[in-house]
């Protein structure tokens, strides 16, 4: 049997549908190695529950600074996946781990490091890809005429054709890290830059991804979502069936990215006076006291973390900041997204 190692960024959203490939592989007998950050404690601790062997890299760890900047509401995407400083760390973390564990294939999400370790290495890689590469409901292209009234998602759609397209930043980033390294300059800009010329994992719908079938790329399988049979840890929940059957839910969650308290206590004043059962989730980045120290009507249940499998089920709409897992899982169970 193999020895495949993971790659993934430590966010919930990255690492939960690359668990659910893991768990086929452990089951039919491969050995399973894992590269992450360590920050978000719940992941690891997953990770480790399941019998996954895990090197923390600090390359995806954020600085007090990043984190005070991404409680303040700015843009912190650059600094976190285009900084040639922190995608060489990633190079350097993912090659102790193939040192230590000697894999024969690399699988991945968008890490850029993993890529670069994988060529390095003279390994095969597969990727997950777990951002959608478009807007969907606008047809991308720079030619077609834009009617007035999708003037807004047809812009947006343009822009993030452009940027995969021609790519500048990631490209400097990357090349700038592979020249370091040896490596030449990559040959394509933009969507085939940045998959896998072996396999690419797509747990979305063709529907969703215009860029990809608009380049003809090659090995990508849609999948549709990448749920796991079971998730250890995962928190019981006795109070579900009763607290949900009651009225409608409204289930609002921040994901693991954010961390904003103001956004939930928007969410209970606006929620408040209606006649709906409301489920939140903090997410293990934020302490949920910060909340239960004020008032809770009794309409509200306020919980760390639920599985999409345990909730969504019962959920009649789903408030939340836009993340691609929770969005093919609301899909997946046919939930209205706000």
């Amino acid at each position: 049997m193999s020895r495949i190692l993971f790659i993934t960024y430590p966010a919930y959203g990255h690492v939960a549908p690359a668990l659910a490939v893991a768990d086929v592989l452990l089951a039919q007998g491969h050995q399973i190695a894992w590269v992450t950050g360590g920050q978000v404690e719940y992941v690891t601790q997953e990770l480790q529950m399941t019998g996954i062997q895990v090197y923390l890299s600090s390359s995806f760890d954020l600085s007090p600074e990043l984190v005070r900047d991404a409680e303040q509401g700015k843009n912190i995407t650059v600094e976190l996946f285009f900084n040639p400083a922190r995608i060489q760390c990633e190079v350097e973390d993912g090659r102790h781990a193939i040192n230590d564990f000697r894999p024969e294939v690399i699988v991945t999400d968008e890490t850029h490091g993993a890529k670069i370790v994988a060529e390095l290495a003279q390994l095969p890689w597969a990727q997950i890809l777990i951002n959608s590469l478009t807007i969907p409901g606008v047809k991308i292209s720079n030619r077609s005429w834009i009617k007035p009234s999708r003037l807004k998602l047809a812009l947006l759609n343009l822009a993030l054709w452009m940027v995969m397209k021609y790519g500048h930043r990631y490209n400097y980033a990357i090349n700038h890290v592979r020249k370091k390294y040896g490596l030449p300059p990559l040959d394509s800009s933009g969507v085939q830059s940045v998959l896998s010329p072996q396999l690419n994992i797509i747990p979305s719908i063709p529907e969703f991804e215009q860029i990809l079938l608009k380049e003809n790329c090659q090995n990508i399988y849609f999948v549709g979502e990448l749920l796991r049979d079971r998730v250890l840890g995962a928190p019981s929940l006795p109070w579900l069936e009763e607290f949900t059957k009651r009225h409608p839910v409204v289930y609002v969650t921040q994901g693991t990215s954010l961390k904003r308290p103001e956004l939930f206590k928007m969410a209970l004043q606006a929620f408040i006076q209606l006649d709906v059962q409301v489920v939140m989730t903090t997410g293990f980045q934020m302490n949920r006291d910060v909340l239960l120290a004020s008032p809770i009507p009794s309409n509200v249940r306020i919980e760390q973390w639920i599985s999409h499998q345990d909730i969504l089920p019962f959920t009649d709409a789903m408030v939340f900041p836009g993340g691609f897992s929770s969005s093919i899982g609301a899909l997946f169970h046919g939930v209205p997204q706000v």
